[in-house]
This record gives structure tokens, C-alpha cells and sequence, in this order.
């Protein structure tokens, strides 16, 4: 320890261990753990060190308020965090809690709605119904609507084009 007391290595040992993250993973890290710990004083449980079961309850919780897989899945890895951070044992390593995660991916994702298929018979329909329109506007637009079909361009290759990349052969 060379001149240096028990205190400010320790100190130092705890600026080192919180560096072991980037400055963003601590900041969320440590809200949501700060989160985490507000549920625990509400109820009378202990955070630091948690018990599984006091975990499990909170994201019980976090389930019911309809939260996304997203936080409560940030919620254990913060929980996670701390604990580590600290050297006490990982209350998220219960199955329990494992599985209250893989039930909030179930019960709180939002389900995939798949876009319709575009088919020719629909741009036939589109181009008929504007056959006699001398609107710029509408008529740039179908070009890019068919074109798009065409070239199988998404919308960003098709809003970057220029008129000088064009060429009509």
C-alpha cells in the first residue's frame, strides 16, 4: 500500500471495479437498480443483499404493469450488476427468476403483424386509377412505386436516387 491508507485503496479499488463498464451501462445500470431498490424499501425487503424471491416479486411486478421483455430483462442485469459489483451472490441465478424472464418475452411482447405482399395485379389497379391524372406529384410517385416493384428497391435506395442517376434505354 505504499503511503497510501486502507481507505483510498479501497476507494480507488471501487472507482476501478464501477470502470469496468462504459459510463451509459453503469448510468442505466444503476437506475434501474435504484428502481429496484425503491420496491424493496416500499415492501420491507432488503436490496443489497436481495433475495431471489424478493426479485422474482418485483419482476411479478414489472409484469403486471405490462412492462416490455426489454426492462424487465434490464432490471436483472442490473440487479445483476450490483450484486457482482459488490461480491455478494447473484439473486438472478434462481430458476425462478429465469423464469419470470422467459414468461415476460410470452406474456408482454407484441405480436408480428406481417406486411401484405404487393402483387402486380395491385400496381395495375393503382396506375388505372390515377391513368388520367397530370399531377406531378401523383405521377412521381408511381413512377417510384414501380420502380421500387421493379428493381426490388427498398424506400431509402429509392428516396436517394437523383434524376442524373437514371437512364432510360
Amino acid at each position: 500500500m505504499y503511503g497510501q491508507t486502507r481507505d483510498d485503496v479501497a476507494s480507488k479499488m471501487a472507482d476501478f471495479l464501477i470502470q469496468s463498464k462504459a459510463d451509459n451501462t453503469i448510468k442505466k445500470n444503476g437506475s434501474v437498480f435504484s428502481q429496484f431498490q425503491t420496491f424493496c424499501d416500499s415492501n420491507g425487503f432488503t436490496s443489497k443483499p436481495a433475495r431471489s424471491i424478493h426479485v422474482a416479486m418485483y419482476l411479478t411486478d414489472l409484469i403486471d404493469q405490462g412492462k416490455s421483455n426489454h426492462v424487465i430483462s434490464s432490471a436483472v442485469y442490473g440487479i445483476k450488476w450490483v450484486h457482482n459489483i459488490n461480491d455478494l451472490p447473484d439473486p438472478t441465478e434462481s430458476n425462478i427468476v429465469k423464469s419470470l424472464m422467459e414468461a415476460a418475452k410470452r406474456l408482454n411482447s407484441k405480436p408480428v403483424h406481417k406486411k401484405d405482399t404487393v402483387t402486380s395485379e395491385m400496381l395495375q389497379a393503382l396506375c388505372a386509377s390515377y391513368e388520367h391524372t397530370t399531377d406531378i406529384i401523383d405521377l412521381r410517385d408511381l413512377c417510384m412505386i414501380m420502380l421500387a416493384f421493379a428493381g426490388f428497391f427498398r424506400f431509402n435506395e429509392i428516396s436517394n436516387l437523383h434524376c442524373n442517376d437514371l437512364t432510360f434505354n
